[in-house]
Protein backbone atom coordinates (compact mmCIF):
# COMPACT_ATOMS: atom_id res chain seq x y z
CA UNK A 1 0.00 0.00 0.00
CA UNK A 2 1.36 3.41 -0.97
CA UNK A 3 2.07 6.15 1.55
CA UNK A 4 1.64 8.77 -1.17
CA UNK A 5 -1.54 10.89 -1.27
CA UNK A 6 -3.84 11.01 -4.24
CA UNK A 7 -3.14 13.95 -6.55
CA UNK A 8 -4.40 15.29 -9.89
CA UNK A 9 -7.11 12.64 -9.98
CA UNK A 10 -4.59 9.81 -9.70
CA UNK A 11 -4.69 7.14 -6.99
CA UNK A 12 -1.76 6.97 -4.52
CA UNK A 13 -0.01 4.08 -6.31
CA UNK A 14 -0.09 6.00 -9.60
CA UNK A 15 1.26 9.14 -7.89
CA UNK A 16 4.08 7.09 -6.32
CA UNK A 17 5.02 5.66 -9.72
CA UNK A 18 4.95 9.09 -11.38
CA UNK A 19 7.09 10.72 -8.68
CA UNK A 20 9.47 7.77 -8.87
CA UNK A 21 9.91 8.31 -12.60
CA UNK A 22 10.36 12.06 -12.13
CA UNK A 23 13.06 11.30 -9.55
CA UNK A 24 15.05 9.26 -12.09
CA UNK A 25 16.11 12.47 -13.81
CA UNK A 26 19.83 13.10 -14.26
CA UNK A 27 21.60 15.51 -11.94
CA UNK A 28 25.15 16.52 -11.04
CA UNK A 29 26.80 13.59 -9.23
CA UNK A 30 23.31 12.05 -9.08
CA UNK A 31 22.55 14.42 -6.18
CA UNK A 32 18.82 14.58 -7.03
CA UNK A 33 18.49 18.18 -5.77
CA UNK A 34 14.70 18.37 -5.92
CA UNK A 35 11.68 17.54 -3.84
CA UNK A 36 8.02 17.39 -4.65
CA UNK A 37 5.10 18.67 -2.61
CA UNK A 38 1.93 16.74 -3.37
CA UNK A 39 -1.45 18.38 -2.98
CA UNK A 40 -4.84 17.14 -4.21
CA UNK A 41 -4.93 19.50 -7.19
CA UNK A 42 -1.25 20.15 -7.91
CA UNK A 43 2.32 18.95 -7.61
CA UNK A 44 4.99 21.49 -6.69
CA UNK A 45 8.65 21.13 -7.62
CA UNK A 46 11.18 22.61 -5.18
CA UNK A 47 14.96 22.76 -5.14
CA UNK A 48 16.30 20.86 -2.13
CA UNK A 49 18.96 23.06 -0.49
CA UNK A 50 20.25 20.10 1.53
CA UNK A 51 21.36 18.46 -1.73
CA UNK A 52 23.30 21.45 -3.08
CA UNK A 53 26.89 20.83 -4.15
CA UNK A 54 28.50 24.23 -3.57
CA UNK A 55 32.05 23.09 -4.37
CA UNK A 56 31.08 21.60 -7.75
CA UNK A 57 28.17 23.96 -8.52
CA UNK A 58 28.72 27.28 -6.70
CA UNK A 59 26.09 29.17 -8.73
CA UNK A 60 23.48 26.35 -8.57
CA UNK A 61 23.35 26.12 -12.36
CA UNK A 62 23.52 22.32 -12.37
CA UNK A 63 20.97 22.21 -9.54
CA UNK A 64 18.50 24.14 -11.69
CA UNK A 65 19.25 21.92 -14.71
CA UNK A 66 18.62 18.81 -12.60
CA UNK A 67 15.33 20.26 -11.36
CA UNK A 68 14.37 21.02 -14.96
CA UNK A 69 15.11 17.41 -15.91
CA UNK A 70 12.94 16.20 -13.02
CA UNK A 71 10.15 18.51 -14.20
CA UNK A 72 10.46 17.13 -17.74
CA UNK A 73 10.24 13.54 -16.44
CA UNK A 74 7.23 14.51 -14.31
CA UNK A 75 5.49 15.95 -17.38
CA UNK A 76 6.27 12.82 -19.43
CA UNK A 77 5.00 10.49 -16.68
CA UNK A 78 1.78 12.49 -16.30
CA UNK A 79 1.15 12.58 -20.04
CA UNK A 80 1.79 8.84 -20.22
CA UNK A 81 -0.80 8.38 -17.44
CA UNK A 82 -3.33 10.39 -19.48
CA UNK A 83 -3.02 13.72 -17.61
CA UNK A 84 -2.27 16.85 -19.67
CA UNK A 85 0.13 18.79 -17.42
CA UNK A 86 -0.25 22.55 -17.09
CA UNK A 87 3.05 23.92 -15.78
CA UNK A 88 3.54 27.26 -14.08
CA UNK A 89 7.19 28.17 -13.59
CA UNK A 90 8.14 30.07 -10.45
CA UNK A 91 4.57 30.41 -9.14
CA UNK A 92 4.17 33.45 -6.89
CA UNK A 93 1.40 32.04 -4.73
CA UNK A 94 3.09 28.77 -3.68
CA UNK A 95 3.26 28.05 0.07
CA UNK A 96 7.05 28.32 -0.05
CA UNK A 97 9.31 29.24 -2.95
CA UNK A 98 8.66 26.67 -5.65
CA UNK A 99 10.37 26.34 -9.00
CA UNK A 100 7.23 25.06 -10.69
CA UNK A 101 3.76 23.78 -10.06
CA UNK A 102 1.96 21.27 -12.22
CA UNK A 103 -1.82 21.02 -12.45
CA UNK A 104 -4.07 18.90 -14.60
CA UNK A 105 -5.33 20.52 -17.78
CA UNK A 106 -7.62 17.62 -18.60
CA UNK A 107 -6.98 14.30 -20.19
CA UNK A 108 -4.63 13.54 -23.05
CA UNK A 109 -3.80 10.53 -25.16
CA UNK A 110 -0.02 10.04 -25.06
CA UNK A 111 1.69 10.64 -28.39
CA UNK A 112 4.14 8.10 -29.83
CA UNK A 113 6.98 10.48 -28.89
CA UNK A 114 5.75 10.64 -25.27
CA UNK A 115 5.53 6.85 -25.15
CA UNK A 116 9.11 6.49 -26.48
CA UNK A 117 10.55 9.07 -24.10
CA UNK A 118 8.63 7.63 -21.14
CA UNK A 119 10.04 4.17 -21.87
CA UNK A 120 13.56 5.65 -21.88
CA UNK A 121 13.32 7.12 -18.36
CA UNK A 122 14.31 3.97 -16.44
CA UNK A 123 17.03 3.16 -19.01
CA UNK A 124 19.02 6.30 -18.11
CA UNK A 125 22.48 5.71 -16.72
CA UNK A 126 25.55 7.75 -15.84
CA UNK A 127 28.27 8.14 -18.42
CA UNK A 128 31.44 9.01 -16.53
CA UNK A 129 33.80 9.79 -19.40
CA UNK A 130 33.86 12.74 -21.76
CA UNK A 131 30.95 12.75 -24.15
CA UNK A 132 32.07 13.87 -27.59
CA UNK A 133 29.89 16.26 -29.53
CA UNK A 134 27.84 14.16 -31.87
CA UNK A 135 26.01 15.45 -34.87
CA UNK A 136 24.48 12.08 -35.71
CA UNK A 137 22.37 11.84 -32.52
CA UNK A 138 18.62 12.26 -32.80
CA UNK A 139 17.27 15.78 -32.70
CA UNK A 140 14.05 16.20 -30.77
CA UNK A 141 12.06 19.41 -30.88
CA UNK A 142 8.96 20.53 -29.07
CA UNK A 143 7.25 23.46 -30.70
CA UNK A 144 4.45 25.76 -29.74
CA UNK A 145 3.95 28.46 -27.18
CA UNK A 146 5.57 27.82 -23.85
CA UNK A 147 7.66 24.86 -25.05
CA UNK A 148 11.39 25.04 -25.44
CA UNK A 149 13.23 23.12 -28.13
CA UNK A 150 16.02 20.89 -26.96
CA UNK A 151 18.75 18.79 -28.50
CA UNK A 152 19.38 15.26 -27.40
CA UNK A 153 22.38 13.24 -28.38
CA UNK A 154 23.57 9.96 -27.02
CA UNK A 155 27.09 8.90 -26.16
CA UNK A 156 27.97 5.42 -27.37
Amino acid sequence: MSTFPASLGLVPDQVEQIIGLAGMAPSLHNSQPWRFRLLPDLIELHADPARRLPAADPEDRELRLGCGAALFNLRLALEHAGIRPAVTLLPRLAAEPALAEVRSDGQVRPSPETIRLHAAIPARHSYRTNCPDRTDGPLLRRGGAGNTGFKYSSCK
